[in-house]
């Protein structure tokens, strides 16, 4: 007998733990920060909320009220509240864009805007937000 015959060799071990992978991954639901206006709908256009402390850029959309030659001349939003306050109106088309930036929790705060168009047309319009808590 051949002495390599009396060894027995014991096969290595895999002493790797695989861990699975974990998903750390948060997905915020997106806003929906457009609002449209509309030839039937006047004054209260919409209530929505606006969370302590957030700075938020919101779309209002004048595209199904103006007339099809109308662009927007001139817009004026003010808040109801000094703490929640409107900055940086811009004007691009049929749509302004507007930042909203502060508030206390549990206020409720009425925006007013004041559309006016090329052709003289004058829209007044109010949103309604409610201060929710971060």
């Amino acid at each position: 007998m051949d002495e390599d015959e009396h060894i027995i060799i014991v096969p290595h071990e895999d002493h790797v733990l695989l861990v699975s992978a974990e998903d750390r991954d948060i997905e915020v639901p997106a806003d929906w920060r457009v609002i449209e206006i509309s030839k039937e709908r006047d004054m209260l256009i919409t209530s929505k909320r606006h969370t302590a402390g957030d700075t938020i850029r919101w779309k209002v959309d004048y595209d199904r009220w103006l007339d099809n030659a109308a662009t927007i001349d001139g817009m004026a939003v003010i808040s109801s509240s000094n703490d929640l306050t409107i900055a940086n109106i811009q004007l691009l088309g049929r749509h302004i864009y507007f930042f909203l930036t502060g508030g206390n929790v549990n206020e409720q705060v009425i925006l007013t805007l004041t559309m006016t168009d090329n052709f003289g047309n004058i829209k007044h319009d109010t949103l309604q937000y409610t201060v929710v808590t971060p």
